[in-house]
C-alpha cells in the first residue's frame, strides 16, 4: 500500500465515527422520510403502500391544511417586520448609549430568549385569561377606543390621510435602508407619492367592482407612474423597477389597511372578559405578539455584535464632516448593517415558518383552526391520526416553501457590503 493510499485509510479511519453517524441519523432518515412521504404509512404498523404523489395532491385538497397554510404565511407576515424593527432600534439605542444602565437592558432583553417557550407561552396563557391584566385593561380603554373608531369611521378622508402617512413613512424608511444613490432615491420616492394615492382612490373608486378592481388598479397605477416618470425625470427608472416599486407599495398600502380593519373590528366587537385565545380575530395576533416580545432580544443581540464590528474612526469622521445622528445613522449605520440585517431576516423567517411550541402549548391550533400552524397540522397528522406518510408530505411542502423564501431573499436582500 502507498503512502498516499495509507494516509487516505487514515483519515477515513478519523472521519469514521462522524460518517457513520451523519449517515444514521441524517442521511437514513431524510431518505426515508422521501420515500414514507410517498406511501401509506402508519408508523405503527410496518406495512408500508407506494401511492406516489398522492400525499401531496391530498394536502391541496385539504381544508386544515390550507387553512394552516394561510395562518403560517400570516405569522410570518406579521412577526418579521416588527421584530426586525424592534431589535435594530434596540439595538442602536444601546449601542449609542441613548440607554442609562445599558448593560442591565442588554440583559433583560436577552433574558426571554434563555427560557423555555413553554414557560413563556403558560405565563402569557394567564395575561391573555378572562381575568388577565390585559383583558382586565381593555375594559378600562374600549369605551374611549370605540368613540376614536365611530370618529375615524365618520371622517373617512381623515383616517385615509392617517392610513396614507403611515404607509409612505414606511415606504420611506425602507428605501432609506436599501437605496443609497440620490438620483435614484427621488425617482423612488416619487412613485411612491403617486402610486399609494392612485391605487387607494382605484380601491375606493372601484370597490363596487370586487376583486376586478385589483385588475384595474393594477393597470392604471403603473401607466400613471410611467407617463409621469417619462415627463418629470432626467434619471428615468427602469420599466422593472417601476413595476416592482409600484406593487411593492401597493402591497404595503393594503396591508396597513387591512390590519386597520382588523384592529377597528377587534375595538368594535369587544364586549367583555373573554380570553383572547379564545376569540378567532385575536387568537392567532395574540401569540404574534407573544412571538415579538420574546423573540427581539435575540436579535438585539445580534445587531449590537454588527454594529459593534463599524469600525468607529467612520462615525468619527462623520462627525468632523457635520454629519447629524440622524444622518450618521442613515448614511452609515444602517448600510454597513445589512449583512447582519439579512442574516437576521433570514433565521427570523425559517423560525416563523416552523412555530409550534407556542402553537401547542397555548391554543392546540384552536379555535376553529384559527390558529392552526403547517408543523402543528404536520404533529396531528402524524402523532395523532398516525398518518407518517402523509405527515412526510406536509414537511416536504414546507421544506419547499422556505427553499423558495429563502432563494428569493437571497436574490433580493443581498449584501456587497
Amino acid at each position: 500500500m502507498t503512502r498516499r493510499s495509507k494516509e487516505g485509510l487514515t483519515t477515513f479511519l478519523f472521519l469514521s465515527p462522524w460518517i457513520i453517524l451523519f449517515s444514521v441519523f441524517s442521511v437514513y432518515p431524510l431518505v426515508f422520510s422521501v420515500i414514507v412521504s410517498l406511501s401509506r404509512y402508519s408508523g405503527i404498523n410496518p406495512h408500508m403502500q407506494f401511492v406516489g404523489l398522492k400525499n401531496y395532491i391530498e394536502a391541496f385538497h385539504d381544508d386544515v391544511f390550507l387553512i394552516s397554510l394561510r395562518n403560517t404565511f400570516l405569522f410570518v407576515l406579521g412577526t418579521i417586520p416588527f421584530t426586525t424593527a424592534i431589535s435594530l432600534f434596540l439595538a442602536v439605542l444601546i449601542n449609542d448609549r441613548l440607554l442609562p444602565m445599558r448593560e442591565f437592558f442588554q440583559a433583560g432583553f436577552f433574558l426571554p430568549s434563555v427560557i423555555s417557550m413553554v414557560v413563556i407561552s403558560l405565563i402569557w396563557l394567564y395575561l391573555y385569561s378572562a381575568e388577565g391584566p390585559f383583558n382586565m385593561m381593555m375594559e378600562k380603554i374600549s369605551d374611549p377606543l370605540k368613540e376614536g373608531v365611530a370618529f375615524l369611521r365618520h371622517s373617512g378622508f381623515l383616517s385615509w390621510v392617517i392610513l396614507y402617512i403611515i404607509t409612505f413613512v414606511i415606504l420611506y424608511v425602507l428605501d432609506m435602508m436599501f437605496t443609497f444613490d440620490e438620483d435614484t432615491k427621488r425617482n423612488r420616492l416619487a412613485v411612491y407619492l403617486l402610486s399609494v394615492p392612485i391605487w387607494s382612490a382605484t380601491h375606493l373608486g372601484f370597490s363596487f367592482l370586487g376583486w376586478w378592481w385589483i385588475a384595474l388598479a393594477s393597470l392604471i397605477t403603473p401607466l400613471v407612474i410611467f407617463i409621469v416618470d417619462s415627463l418629470a425625470f432626467k434619471e428615468r427608472l427602469k420599466t422593472g423597477q417601476k413595476i416592482l416599486l409600484s406593487f411593492s407599495s401597493a402591497a404595503i398600502w393594503e396591508t396597513v389597511v387591512l390590519l386597520s380593519i382588523w384592529i377597528q373590528r377587534v375595538i368594535e366587537n369587544y364586549s367583555g372578559r373573554i380570553s383572547f385565545l379564545a376569540k378567532p380575530d385575536t387568537a392567532l395576533p395574540s401569540i404574534m405578539v407573544m412571538d415579538i416580545w420574546g423573540a427581539i432580544g435575540y436579535y438585539t443581540l445580534l445587531f449590537i455584535a454588527g454594529l459593534r464590528s463599524i469600525p468607529g474612526e467612520v462615525y468619527e469622521a462623520a462627525r468632523i464632516d457635520g454629519a447629524s445622528r440622524w444622518q450618521i445613522t442613515l448614511r452609515i449605520t444602517l448600510p454597513l448593517l445589512k449583512p447582519t440585517l439579512f442574516f437576521v431576516i433570514a433565521i427570523n423567517t425559517i423560525r416563523s415558518f416552523q412555530i409550534f411550541t407556542e402553537i401547542f402549548t397555548m391554543t392546540g391550533g384552536g379555535p376553529s383552526h384559527a390558529t392552526e400552524t403547517i408543523v402543528h397540522y404536520m404533529y396531528i397528522v402524524g402523532f395523532r391520526r398516525f398518518e407518517m406518510g402523509y405527515a412526510s408530505a406536509i414537511s416536504y411542502i414546507l421544506f419547499g416553501i422556505v427553499m423558495v423564501v429563502t432563494l428569493i431573499q437571497k436574490r433580493f436582500l443581498r449584501s456587497d457590503v
